[in-house]
C-alpha cells in the first residue's frame, strides 16, 4: 500500500537561509507521527543536530563531513536511511548541509528507495531562499543556483525584513527559474506545515519529476569548494571576547555557528553569525542532549593558516583551543 511506505523529504537552501528554523516549524506540527530526522553538516562540528527538534524520540541523526550528494558522505547517508526505517520511522526529513549541490539527487534518491526495499519513496525537495541575500548569493556561489534548480518547493524566509521590491524581485526570479514550482513566505512567526510539506496521508508527492544529472553543475565554480574550520575552545571564555572574535572575522565568512561556554556558565551561548551578523544567546535546549563546545566557520574566500586562525583565536579570546581535523570535499 502506498500509505505504508515512508515519506523522504530533503530540506536545502543556502548557508544562513533558515533551514533549521523551517525544519522546526514542520517537525513542531508532526509530534504524532513517528518522524526521524537527519542532518548534513559540511563540517566536522556537529551543531544542528541540538538545535533540530525530535517529535518522536527516535534521535537526530548527524551525518558530517561533507554534502550528502557527493561520495564522500552519500554513503553514511543511504546507510542511515536503511537503520531509521529498520526503527520503524513513518517519515524522515533531512536538512542537507547549506552547500548542498543536489544535482546528483535522482541517483540518490534511486539508490535510497533501492536500498529499502521499495518502502522509502522520495517525496521532495523543499528549498528554502532567504529574501534578504538571495540576489547577491546567486552571482557568488554556484551552489544556490543549482539547489533552486532541483527544488520541488520554495520557502521565502526573512520576508518580514526584507524590502517589499527586494521580496518581490527574488519570487519573479524564482518564479522565472521554476515557474510550476509552487512557493510561501515565512515572515517571522511559524509557518503550517501544509505551506512547507504537503499531507502525506494519501501517499502524495510533491514530485513531478526529478531532473537527471546536468553537467552544467559539476565543480564549485570560479571560487572553488568553500574552506571550512572547527574550533574547540579548551575553556570558558569572556562573552566580550568572543564577540570580538566574531567581529574579526565575520566579513570574512559565509557562516560561523556553534555553542561556546562562558568562565561561569554552565549552559552555552549559542553562536548563529551569518556573514556580519552576529547573534550570541543564552541556550535554553533543555532537553537532556549533550552540548558541544565549538565553532564551525564555513570561508567566504582563502581561510587563513590554521597556524594563524589559532593565533587570532588565542590572542583575542585569551583562551587556548584546538582545530579539529578539516573535511576532504
Amino acid at each position: 500500500m502506498e500509505n505504508a511506505r515512508v515519506p523522504l523529504i530533503l530540506f536545502t537552501g543556502f548557508l544562513g537561509s533558515g533551514k533549521t528554523t523551517v525544519l522546526n516549524d514542520a517537525l513542531t506540527q508532526l509530534r504524532d507521527r513517528r518522524v526521524a530526522v537527519v542532518v548534513n553538516e559540511w563540517g566536522k562540528l556537529p551543531v544542528d543536530g541540538a538545535l533540530l527538534k525530535d517529535p518522536s524520540g527516535l534521535g537526530v541523526v548527524e551525518v558530517a563531513g561533507g554534502q550528502i550528494f557527493c561520495s564522500c558522505v552519500s554513503g553514511s547517508f543511504l546507510s542511515a536511511l536503511e537503520r531509521l526505517v529498520a526503527l520503524g520511522a513513518e517519515m524522515i526529513l533531512v536538512e542537507t548541509s547549506g552547500l548542498a549541490k543536489p544535482a546528483t539527487l535522482g541517483e540518490l534518491a534511486a539508490e535510497a528507495e533501492k536500498r529499502n526495499g521499495g518502502i522509502l519513496r522520495y517525496r521532495g525537495l523543499v528549498c528554502v531562499v532567504d529574501a534578504l541575500r538571495f540576489g547577491r548569493l546567486r552571482s557568488v556561489a554556484l551552489a544556490v543556483n543549482e539547489q533552486v534548480r532541483f527544488a520541488d518547493r520554495f520557502v521565502i524566509t526573512k520576508a518580514d525584513l526584507a524590502s517589499e521590491s527586494a521580496l518581490q524581485e527574488t519570487i519573479d526570479t524564482l518564479q522565472s527559474l521554476r515557474p510550476a514550482v509552487p512557493w510561501a513566505l515565512r515572515r517571522g512567526e511559524a509557518m503550517d506545515l501544509e505551506k512547507i510539506i504537503p499531507s502525506f496521508a494519501d501517499g502524495s508527492s510533491m514530485v513531478k519529476k526529478v531532473e537527471p544529472f546536468d553537467p552544467q553543475w559539476s565543480g564549485w565554480g570560479l571560487g572553488g569548494s568553500p574552506a571550512s574550520d572547527s574550533i574547540v575552545p579548551a575553556g570558558g571564555v569572556e562573552k566580550s571576547r568572543l564577540e570580538s572574535f566574531l567581529q574579526r572575522l565575520s566579513p570574512e565568512t559565509f557562516r560561523i555557528k556553534g555553542f561556546v561556554y562562558t568562565p561561569m556558565d554552565t549552559e552555552p551561548l549559542l553562536v548563529d553569525c551569518v556573514e556580519e551578523t552576529i547573534n550570541l544567546t543564552a541556550w535554553e535546549g533543555g532537553d537532556g542532549r549533550a552540548i558541544q563546545g565549538g565553532l564551525a566557520i564555513i570561508w567566504k574566500k582563502q581561510a587563513p593558516s590554521r597556524e594563524k586562525l589559532l593565533e587570532l583565536w588565542t590572542s583575542i579570546t585569551a583562551t587556548e583551543g584546538r582545530l579539529l581535523d578539516a573535511p576532504v570535499h
